[in-house]
C-alpha cells in the first residue's frame, strides 16, 4: 500500500483490538491469573494414571477454557506452565502434553479468541455471523473428529505411555 493509503483508507480499529486481545492474553498469563485458573479447573476435574481418554478430554477441555479466558495468544503461556504438573498426573511423557495444546486452539468458541481471524474478517468484509459459525464449526470438528482421531493415533504409536 501507498503511504497515502495507510493514513486515509486504512482503518485501525481491528488492529488496535488484535494488539489489545493479545496483549490481554499476556497480562492474564504473567499475573498469575492463568496459573491460577488453571490450578482451580484441574482440581475440580483431576487427572487419573491410566485413565488416557478421560485425561485427553479433560485436558482438552480444560485448554479450552483457559482460552476463553486469555485468548488462544496466550493460552499456551499458561499450559506450557502447567504441563509439568499435567504430566506427572497423567503419566504421560512431557512432549504428548505439550503437543496436545495445538488441538485446543481450534476448540475456541468465541472470535475474540481468535485475533487473527477477526483482523481476516474485517479485512475481507466477512460478517461476524459467518465468522462465528466458522468458529462454532472448527470447534465441533475439534472434538468430535479430530480429538478421537489424534487420541488413537497417539495411542497407536505409543505418545500415551
Amino acid at each position: 500500500l501507498s503511504p497515502a493509503m495507510m493514513l486515509s483508507g486504512v482503518s485501525y480499529a481491528p488492529w488496535f483490538f488484535v494488539a489489545g486481545v493479545i496483549g490481554m492474553g499476556a497480562v492474564v498469563s504473567n499475573s498469575g491469573l492463568g496459573n491460577y485458573i488453571g490450578d482451580i479447573l484441574f482440581n475440580v476435574v483431576p487427572l487419573t494414571p491410566g485413565a488416557d481418554f478421560a485425561n485427553f478430554v479433560v485436558v482438552s477441555a480444560v485448554g479450552m477454557l483457559i482460552g476463553v479466558v486469555t485468548t488462544i495468544p496466550g493460552q499456551p503461556a499458561i499450559m506450557t506452565t502447567l504441563a509439568a504438573d499435567i504430566s506427572v498426573a497423567t503419566g504421560w511423557p512431557i512432549k504428548t502434553v505439550l503437543m496436545l495444546q495445538p488441538l485446543t486452539w481450534a476448540m475456541s468458541l468465541f472470535a475474540y479468541q481468535l485475533p487473527p481471524f477477526i483482523l481476516a474478517a474485517h479485512l475481507g468484509g466477512i460478517p461476524t455471523r459467518n465468522l462465528s459459525r466458522l468458529i462454532l464449526a472448527m470447534c465441533a470438528v475439534a472434538w468430535l473428529i479430530m480429538l478421537p482421531l489424534l487420541f488413537c493415533w497417539w495411542h497407536l504409536i505409543g505418545y500415551l505411555r
